[in-house]
C-alpha cells in the first residue's frame, strides 16, 4: 500500500512539473475544406511569450488514429520541455493527408495548408520562415508529400515509418501494395486519370520539382512489417541522392510500432531545431 501511494504521488508530482513547463491544449475551428469542423491538439513550449516568434511543426497520426495519438502513446509531453517550438497535431482520419477525388467536403490537404496553419498563424507566436511537418505511417507519407508539395512552406519534412510508395509503376506490384492502392486509396486518387495520381505521387513530386526542397527526415525500421515500405525508402532517397538534396536516411532494426516511434521522435524534432536554427 505505501509504495501504490509513492508511485501515485510521483506521477502527481511528475504530472505538476511537465503541466507547469509547457502547455497543452486542444482547439476546435470550423474548417471550410471539411465543410465542418475540426479537433487539433497543440502544445506550446516552456515559458510561451507572445513577443517572441517560435518555430512550428506540424505532427501528424498514422491511419486510425486522431489528433491525440502522438500525446498519449509517446513521451511527447516530456521531451517537448527541451524544444523551443509550437507543435500542432491535426485529425487528418484516413485521409491520407489528400484533397478526396470523390468527396469534395474531405480536403485534408486543403485542411493542413489552409485552415489549420491559418488559424495557428494568426493566434500564435509563430516563426512562418520556420515551419516542419513529420509524421508516422500514413502521417509520414502525408508529411513528406506536403512538406515537398509546399516547399515555400516548409523547410523541414519528416517521416517515421512511412507509407513512402509510388501510387504508379512500382516495381514490385504486391497483393499488399495492391490491396492498399485499391481498397484503401482508390476513393481518395480517384479513376486511372485523375490529377491525384500526378499531384500526390512523391516520386513524381520530387522527379518534377527543380527548386530547393525541405530537408527530408527519414527513419524505417528494417524488421517492418509492410515489406513494400523498405525498397520505397530506398527509392526515394536513391532520387534525392541523385538531386543532391539535403536528407539523412536512418534504416535500422525496428519495427511498425509506438514504441519505433517514440524512440524516433526526438531525433526528428531535434533534426528539425538544428535545421531552423541555420
Amino acid at each position: 500500500m505505501q509504495k501504490r501511494i509513492l508511485f501515485c504521488l510521483l506521477l502527481s508530482f511528475l504530472s505538476i512539473s511537465v503541466s507547469a513547463q509547457i502547455t497543452v491544449k486542444t482547439e476546435t475551428i470550423y474548417a471550410p475544406s471539411l465543410q465542418d469542423s475540426t479537433t487539433f491538439s497543440i502544445v506550446l513550449p516552456q515559458g510561451y511569450d507572445t513577443t517572441r516568434a517560435y518555430p512550428v511543426f506540424y505532427l501528424l497520426h498514422g491511419y486510425g488514429g486522431d489528433h491525440t495519438n502522438w500525446l498519449r502513446l509517446t513521451g511527447l509531453r516530456f521531451y517537448a520541455r527541451d524544444w523551443s517550438a509550437i507543435i500542432v497535431m491535426p485529425d487528418g482520419k484516413n485521409s491520407f493527408y489528400m484533397n478526396s477525388a470523390s468527396n469534395d467536403s474531405a480536403k485534408f490537404e486543403d485542411l493542413i495548408i489552409k485552415d489549420i496553419t491559418s488559424h495557428v498563424e494568426s493566434n500564435y507566436a509563430v516563426d512562418t520562415t520556420k515551419q516542419g511537418i513529420g509524421g508516422l505511417s500514413m502521417g509520414g507519407y502525408g508529411a513528406i508529400m506536403l512538406g515537398t508539395l509546399h516547399s515555400d512552406r516548409f523547410i523541414f519534412a519528416g517521416g517515421l515509418s512511412g507509407v513512402i510508395l509510388p501510387w504508379r509503376n512500382y516495381p514490385t506490384e504486391t497483393e499488399a501494395y495492391i490491396r492498399l492502392r485499391e481498397g484503401v486509396l482508390r476513393p481518395l486518387l480517384g479513376p486511372d486519370d485523375h490529377s491525384n495520381y500526378t499531384r500526390y505521387d512523391i516520386i513524381e513530386i520530387i522527379n518534377r520539382e527543380h527548386e530547393a526542397q525541405p530537408y527530408i527526415f527519414l527513419a524505417h525500421g528494417i524488421q517492418d512489417s509492410y515489406r513494400e515500405f523498405l525498397p520505397g525508402h530506398r527509392l526515394y532517397t536513391k532520387i534525392l541522392s541523385e538531386k543532391g538534396w539535403p536528407y539523412e536516411y536512418h534504416e535500422v532494426p525496428g519495427v511498425h510500432n509506438w514504441t519505433f516511434w517514440d524512440h524516433w521522435l526526438q531525433p526528428m524534432m531535434e533534426s528539425f531545431l538544428k535545421v531552423a536554427s541555420n
